[in-house]
């Protein structure tokens, strides 16, 4: 026995009859026929109105995942080949002139230190672009070939990631060395 049906049983031996009148009889199974049409109505509005709810809920829900992730596909791990920096988003004319100049310097220039300011301009284009993650990538990897001079920060030159990035690597560096000690 359901809910629905215990409640019903109940209003039917509230209403129903216990004299000998007949006209009284009709007159409340008519009562109690139209209660208990408004009552299981009722019912059913408040269900409705509880689905809908939860479909609105699960829609806004996946709405703002959507606009969270801005839309595009989830990244790659990071255990994916290197050549994922090298699939840039699509770009302007100048930006590949750009990256093809970084890859020409990158081939002609195989010291450090070049290969330093290499990866720290590839990762400066990227950071315009807003691929911070690929840009945090390259900046760390030109951190790593960088000379003491290099990894001096420079307030008009250097981006706020690659000051943070800077500043970091300068305090690992002094706890490593205190650590020694």
């Amino acid at each position: 026995m359901t809910n629905d049906d215990a409640s019903d049983e109940l209003l039917k031996s509230l209403l129903a009859a216990t004299g000998p009148a007949s006209e009284d009889q009709r007159l409340r199974h008519m009562v109690l026929d139209r209660t208990l049409g408004a009552v299981r109505f009722r019912r059913r509005i408040q269900r409705c109105y509880l689905v809908c709810g939860l479909v609105v809920c699960y829609l806004a829900g996946i709405g703002t995942m959507t606009l969270l992730r801005g839309g595009l596909a989830p990244d790659a791990p990071e255990t994916e080949h290197v050549a994922k920096d090298e699939k840039l988003k699509p770009a302007t004319e100048t930006t590949l002139a750009q990256i093809s100049q970084l890859q020409e310097d990158r081939d002609t220039k195989p010291d450090a230190a070049s290969r330093s300011e290499s990866l720290r301009r590839k990762a400066d284009l990227l950071f315009e672009r807003g691929d911070i993650k690929s840009a945090v990538r390259n900046y760390k990897r030109s951190l790593d070939l960088a000379s003491a001079e290099q990894l001096a920060i420079a307030p008009g030159q250097d981006t706020w990631l690659l000051i943070a990035l800077k500043e970091a690597r300068t305090k690992e560096m002094n706890d490593d060395r205190s650590a020694t000690q």
